[in-house]
């Protein structure tokens, strides 16, 4: 007995010891799952090298002093300074989207020539998609150069280089006031620095395919370093405007509503204190001016220290506005004065905006 009760004893306290043993520790939670990396942004400019005859080297040269018209202009390497005081006002004509030289653009182009006189344009700014063949381009830039003011020629999305090069070409030879803004990226106007930036950043929109003209993101930051030299007032000229917010911005769609500008314009615009600009394209956001992100429209004829134009389209075809009018051919002028700029829009038909804002004092 003793042995079976010390053998029942012994098995208790393995019982016991085997219940008071700790559990076994549970499993290792996993590791969380990776955040996934934001997609990129597919209006952004890419990475590349362009076409050195899209847009052109930021290289000096000795300078050339060249007059016609009883203008004078200096040509040094990729700048052009024009014969304007220091500390003068200074206009600048603007047109863009003229896309053909047919009798009625032209009648167009004329009237538009006539509003930048009136006003005292110091300079002409063809802000891109002046045509697809040499001659129209010819055309568009020759009706604009008959008064002997400079004009600025940039190729936007719908010019094939080819055809934009020898346009250019031939209107210069006619007036040598016409100049090339692929080669001519600075542009001197008194206090007033117009910096370019040719072709397009989204290459699902050049219309010529392979023969359009793209920029990339390196074009973009050499702008930001030559802004940090300069002084006055900075005017940024590119085709395709920054990426903005809401329905009122400059790179507004609505058909799938969307903003489809280049975010890295909007940096470059930010970090290199650049307060002023010029976008042609999208046409149906055109014809007026707003704040960097476009939540705030600026009202022609208001002063204000930091704006952003769209001219709207100078091609006499009707185009459907975003603001619900209908426009058929517009221009604008841009002037400066003080650290400040203003502008007015030419409508030569169609309805305008059902209801214009008030104007107020721009900040």
């Amino acid at each position: 007995m003793r042995v079976a009760l010390a053998s029942f004893g012994s098995l208790a306290l393995a019982l016991v010891a085997c219940q008071k043993s700790p559990p076994a520790p549970p499993p290792a939670p996993a590791p969380p799952a990776a955040k996934p990396a934001a997609p990129p942004d597919v209006t952004a400019s890419i990475a590349g090298t362009s076409d050195p005859e899209c847009v052109g080297p930021l290289t000096s040269a000795p300078p050339q002093t060249l007059s016609a018209g009883g203008r004078s202009w200096t040509i040094a390497g990729y700048k052009l300074v024009l014969d304007v005081p220091a500390g003068a006002p200074v206009t600048v004509g603007v047109v863009a989207n003229a896309d053909e030289a047919s009798p009625e653009n032209l009648a167009a182009l004329g009237a538009y020539e006539a509003f930048f006189k009136a006003n005292g344009a110091q300079v002409i700014v063809v802000d891109g998609d002046s045509g697809d063949t040499a001659a129209a381009i010819q055309g568009v830039l020759g009706s604009l150069a008959k008064g002997g003011v400079p004009v600025l020629a940039q190729i936007g999305n719908r010019e094939p280089k080819g055809a934009f090069l020898a346009g250019v070409a031939a209107a210069a030879k006619e007036f040598p006031n016409v100049f090339n803004a692929s080669r001519i990226r600075e542009v001197d106007v008194g206090d007033v620095k117009l910096l370019t930036l040719p072709g397009y950043h989204d290459p699902r929109y050049l219309l010529a395919g392979k023969d359009g003209c793209l920029y990339h993101r390196d074009d973009v930051q050499a702008l930001a370093t030559l802004a940090k030299g300069l002084t006055g007032s900075l005017v940024l000229v590119s085709h395709g405007p920054p990426k903005g917010e809401g329905p009122a911005a400059l790179d507004r769609v609505e058909s799938p509503a969307a903003n489809v500008g280049d975010p890295n314009l909007t940096t470059l615009l930010a970090s290199a204190h650049i307060p002023f600009g010029i976008f042609a394209n999208i046409i149906e956001a055109g014809g007026k001016a707003t704040d960097l992100h476009g939540d705030k429209t600026i009202p022609p004829g208001t002063w204000a220290s930091e704006l952003y134009l769209n001219p709207g389209a100078g091609d006499t075809v009707p185009w459907a506005m975003n603001d619900g009018s209908r426009a058929k051919g517009m221009a604008a002028v841009l002037s400066f004065k003080g650290g400040q700029a203003s502008y007015q829009i030419l409508r030569l038909g169609g309805a305008a905006p059902a209801a214009a804002p008030a104007p107020t004092a721009a900040k």
